[in-house]
């Protein structure tokens, strides 16, 4: 899965981000589907490194509880509100992710984590959600 200089309207960068940048860990986000993905697989696991010089993460409300039990909760005061799970005290510094990749046992794994390398692409008119994935983060192999 190669990456052009322009990309089509299936590759278009995530709405929730601003146009010169991708959301949170993403890098090349690509729409899934059938032909360009024929022949691969997803493998069986990929990883936290790509989690690693996070310090804040996204919640949803449904996390709270759970979520709370392992990280301090702060309300960001920005134009987008949001609800963010502290995982380190420094920049770039993620106390939950060790040296091998692996997230610390026995603790939640917020879901903008775990949903990684997916993410949806709404179209221009909101109707319609395209799943998409990180093609840089190495998770899909050759073989089914």
């Amino acid at each position: 899965m190669s990456q052009s200089k322009n990309p089509p309207k299936d590759r278009e960068i995530v709405p929730e981000a601003p146009a010169d940048q991708t959301p949170l860990f993403y890098r090349q986000i690509a729409a899934l589907d059938a032909g360009r993905c024929a022949g691969k697989s997803l493998k069986t696991t990929i990883g936290f490194d790509f989690a690693r010089n996070t310090n804040v993460v996204m919640l949803n409300a449904a996390e709270f509880e759970q979520a709370a039990r392992t990280y301090p909760i702060v309300f960001a005061s920005t134009p987008n509100p949001a609800a963010l799970a502290i995982l380190g005290l420094r920049q770039a510094e993620n106390l939950f992710v060790d040296a091998d990749g692996a997230w610390r046992p026995s603790t939640y794994i917020p879901a903008y984590v775990r949903r990684y390398p997916f993410i949806f692409h709404r179209s221009a008119d909101g109707q319609q959600f395209t799943l998409c994935i990180d093609e840089a983060a190495g998770a899909l192999e050759d073989g089914s």
